[in-house]
């Protein structure tokens, strides 16, 4: 699937000597029919990208489900360390799996989950107040905006660990 970079930041590890590097990236496409697999490798291939450009010996992606205006939009639909070397983090551990930990949302959004996730976004800081932060107001106001059932709930999709096997 097509992606682009959102951030990324070098971070040095000079103790462990285990530089690294943190990249949020973005599908710019649909994901409506994606799979936990597809969206996983999209991750995995972003932090293979990464790793060749920087040489460095761990990278860790986030794949964002659309580009956020605040933090509170980060919907997150993978998340990979890559570690070629099979070391770990910290450089000490043996022949670990070089996407050990790789998680993902069991599928893409489809358009209708998009547009809740936006809106809940836009609205977050008018209502999330209002309940104590459970967020069931914002619920409320984004669904009666949208005209939408009580049924659509994306916050249902949420990330798992892959089977890499």
């Amino acid at each position: 699937m097509k992606w682009k970079e959102l951030s990324s930041e070098k971070v040095v590890r000079a103790a462990i000597n285990r530089d690294r590097l943190f990249a949020t990236i973005v599908l710019t496409e649909d994901q409506s029919n994606a799979a936990q697999a597809d969206l996983a490798a999209t991750a995995m291939q972003a932090a293979e990208t990464y790793q060749e450009r920087t040489g460095l010996p761990v990278i860790f992606v986030r794949l964002l489900a659309y580009e956020p205006k605040k933090e509170i939009g980060e919907t997150v639909l993978a998340v990979v360390s890559y570690i070629p070397d099979q070391k770990g983090p910290g450089g000490q551990e043996r022949g670990l799996h070089p996407f050990k930990d790789t998680m993902a949302v069991p599928r893409g959004f489809t358009a209708k989950e998009l547009e809740y996730l936006r809106l809940r976004e836009a609205m977050y800081d008018q209502y999330i107040d209002l309940d104590g932060g459970r967020g069931d107001k914002l619920r409320e106001a984004v669904l009666e905006k949208m005209g939408a059932g009580d049924d659509l709930n994306p916050g249902n999709n949420f990330v798992t660990l892959v089977d890499l096997e």
